[in-house]
């Protein structure tokens, strides 16, 4: 806000924040028929209300080049502290849980170790362009060793959805860029550091180790709770927040062989959405991810800042990937990981936009046409 008045200007986002804007309306007005509308229900409401403001601040805010380079550099740099940090508290002994590493402090906090890994994929994917695009050099292994430590982050939690949304990254990047072998050292270089946590891999080998067949952690029993709520809240939904409740609701109409517990997340963004906000909340969600994904289309394909796109479409899409997983939508990376791509997209779109300016006025200011030339003089003829 104090960069705002002191520039005496605000950016011009674009379309993105006036859809998550009607998303959180929407969200708002929900609340009107929740099925519950308690304290917890308000403070995570209250959650969403501060992610919003910082989103639209963040996105108002006028900053250029040099300016967004250096807050993509302190947000990669962010990202490895807290992947140390959280590697350190993860593999600690005391925090081993239900087969998987997770950090339990206290009854009411605790690191997620879904949420924590979720926040990994989009940095990693920063990591991987921003290596990509180096030639062999210092700066090029320093963006690897980057890599390694947000995968080490990832890998000592265990998290399988954040290795899918880590794949579909990388996918994009091979289909839309030019550096596909360099992309399969990158790839090879992952699964090497993966050696070094067997666990992650015997998740997927043997995801059911808590005995019996759980269905990818209780997911799958989950989702079929959600789908039996869906088919009567679809219309408006359950409200915002709601979808435990909804699950209570159902939870005993659903035959599953796996006991999952009452009061149970959603676990996937679309039926969170679905179940507690209805079509027209599912509508808006799927708007405002796939605006925000091509928020940096109008960067064309050659172009200085085409790595840029690529790098920011691939880190959304891994993650709107990893967030079928895992509900996401509450989370401060989530949001921050918008505000960057709208920021990127508003800087990108004026940097164009004066790079047109300055050629159309070069060829305006060019050599002088024949035509305006003034013309030979007349020779008088000798008699």
């Amino acid at each position: 806000l104090f960069f705002i008045i002191r520039k005496r200007s605000v950016a011009k986002p674009g379309i993105v924040p006036v859809i998550w804007i009607a998303y959180f309306l929407w969200s708002t007005m929900t609340l009107l028929w929740a099925l519950n509308q308690g304290n917890a229900i308000l403070s995570l409401y209250a959650t969403l209300s501060e992610l919003v403001i910082l989103f639209l601040a963040f996105v108002i805010t006028p900053i250029d080049e040099k300016e967004f380079n250096m807050l993509l550099a302190a947000f990669i740099i962010g990202s490895c502290i807290a992947a140390i940090f959280g590697a350190v508290v993860f593999s600690s002994g005391q925090y081993l849980n239900q087969g998987r590493l997770k950090a339990h402090f206290g009854s009411d906090n605790k690191l997620s170790s879904d949420f924590f890994a979720a926040s990994m994929v989009f940095p990693i994917g920063v990591a991987v362009m921003s290596a990509l695009r180096q030639r062999w050099g210092i700066k090029k292994f320093g963006y690897l060793i980057v890599f390694v430590i947000l995968m080490i982050g990832q890998y000592v939690v265990g998290s399988r959805g954040a290795l899918v949304g880590d794949a579909a990254t990388i996918g994009y990047f091979f289909w839309m860029n030019r550096y596909r072998a360099q992309l399969v050292f990158v790839s090879v270089s992952g699964l090497l550091v993966s050696l070094l946590y067997p666990a992650v891999w015997l998740r997927f080998v043997a995801p059911d180790t808590a005995g019996g067949d759980n269905g990818g952690s209780g997911r799958i029993p989950i989702w079929k709770v959600g789908f039996a709520a869906l088919k009567h809240y679809w219309l408006f939904g359950a409200g915002f927040s709601n979808f435990p409740v909804a699950y209570n609701q159902y939870f005993l109409t659903v035959w599953n062989t796996f006991y999952t517990g009452w009061s149970r997340g959603p676990h996937n963004i679309i039926l969170e959405a679905a179940v507690e906000l209805g079509v027209v909340g599912l509508a808006l969600l799927c708007l405002g991810w796939w605006y925000t994904f091509r928020a940096l289309r109008h960067i064309p394909r050659g172009h200085r800042f085409y790595d840029l796109r690529i790098m920011i479409e691939g880190g959304i899409f891994g993650t709107f990937v990893n967030a079928l997983f895992v509900h996401i939508m509450l989370q401060k990376f989530t949001w921050w990981m918008f505000a960057i791509t709208v920021m990127a997209a508003t800087v990108t779109r004026q940097v164009i936009a004066n790079e047109k300016v300055v050629l159309t006025n070069g060829a305006r200011a060019g050599p002088t046409p024949i035509t305006a030339l003034p013309p030979p003089p007349i020779l008088e003829r000798t008699p």
